[in-house]
């Protein structure tokens, strides 16, 4: 963090003589009294207001951001100069945030920490999460209830969301690890603001009962995997995947997107359904015996494990009920009736048609005119509608 914020300090070298002796080789460690010395000086020297710049109604906003296991940081720049640092310590509940919900977080916490200098300015985010850059993008609604919350108490302000690897973002990342404590016991807007973020549970989106929802508690409390897993949501992954048990690793691919709300882990807005009830949750969701996609759709609003779509489409295949109703034999069974139906025979396709006929050119505007009704739902219940077309011009009238 020191280097990154070098040309912006006086004197570096002459500040940090000790401490850079000690990353030599060939220089014993020795951390004395006049290292220790020098290291809180140097800190001060980073947050001390001459090192800062001054804010420039009219120069655009760099904000770096990024989020650690356990706090935000946030860095402001304007020109090549810093305006203002700011962190803070994640609370119990906010730790058990998905990854990609930290991360953003910290955009809302600096946005809302420097909310007088950010509202009317453009801003340039910095984040080293690159998952971050699609969810921007992404329909609002279909983005899962929590980010949704956090991206519209962002809509106030001009953001433009850019990806920089981790060794660009040093200042944010020095600060998210060593964050100052924070306290949401003041009445402030900014405490506030989070405790909307915080009241968003996913359990009120689902169409899972509440008896349903205990017992995947309870099955989740049981499944050493799982617990495994949620030790992994909390403290943070491996950087080396291969040490993880295979039973682990399947889950290595939706790490950011995993969290825990009150002893259920949860893939967005999607409940993780533990190895024993995953059976059972098949069986409920094809209770009605919709085929494979909408048994599908039904399943993917609210559940997941990793290998749901295969496993639900073995089940169907497996159904009897669903074999002896699938689309194929319904198809058979129409054309079959058709065939036998006199009156369809008698007015069938393979009767010669009607020769289009065509009127003659009008010379004026509603000297031919033509008219049907057609039937269709409006404003709640079945309506007919009259369309009326002039053939000079096109004109028409519902």
């Amino acid at each position: 963090m020191v280097n990154y914020l070098g040309r912006y300090i006086k004197n570096l070298s002459q500040a940090t003589n000790n401490l850079r002796l000690l990353t030599h080789n060939e220089t014993k460690w020795n951390w004395n009294q006049e290292t220790e010395k020098e290291f809180n000086n140097i800190k001060k020297i980073i947050s001390n207001i001459n090192t800062l710049k001054y804010y420039n109604v009219n120069e655009p906003i760099i904000l770096e951001c990024d989020a650690s296991g356990y706090g935000l940081g946030v860095a402001a720049y304007q020109n090549n100069g810093i305006i203002g640092f700011a962190s803070r310590t994640l609370t119990k509940s906010e730790q058990n945030f998905a990854q990609i919900e930290k991360e953003l977080l910290a955009i809302v916490f600096g946005c809302v920490r420097f909310d007088q200098l950010m509202v009317g300015n453009q801003i340039m985010v910095k984040t080293d999460h690159k998952p971050l850059i699609n969810i921007f993008k992404k329909p609002l609604l279909k983005t899962p209830k929590r980010l949704q919350r956090m991206l519209m108490l962002l809509q106030r302000y001009d953001l433009k969301i850019t990806y920089v690897s981790g060794k660009d973002n040093k200042v944010a990342d020095a600060l998210s690890r060593a964050p100052l404590q924070y306290t949401d016991v003041e009445e402030n807007k900014e405490a506030h603001i989070f405790k909307i973020i915080n009241e968003v549970k996913s359990t009120k989106y689902l169409n899972v009962t509440s008896r349903r929802m205990k017992e995947i508690k309870e099955e989740t409390n049981k499944d050493p995997d799982l617990q495994t897993l949620m030790k992994y949501i909390n403290t943070g992954w491996p950087e080396n995947k291969n040490i993880l048990l295979f039973a682990i690793k399947i889950y290595n691919q939706y790490k950011h997107e995993l969290s825990i709300q009150d002893g259920i882990i949860y893939r967005g807005d999607q409940v993780l359904i533990p190895y024993k009830l995953r059976r059972t949750m098949i069986d409920k969701v094809h209770t009605s015996h919709n085929g494979i996609n909408a048994t599908l759709n039904l399943a993917k609003s609210n559940l997941f494990w990793p290998g749901m779509t295969n496993d639900i489409k073995n089940k169907i295949k497996e159904c009897s009920i669903c074999l002896k109703y699938s689309d194929n034999q319904q198809t058979n069974d129409i054309k079959n009736k058709i065939k036998e139906c006199s009156i369809c025979l008698k007015y069938s396709d393979n009767q010669q048609k009607v020769p289009m006929n065509s009127h003659e050119i009008p010379v004026y505007p509603f000297q031919y005119v033509s008219m049907d009704v057609f039937t269709t739902d409006f404003e709640g219940k079945s309506s007919k509608f009259l369309v009326t077309v002039d053939h000079y011009s096109d004109y028409k009238e519902c």
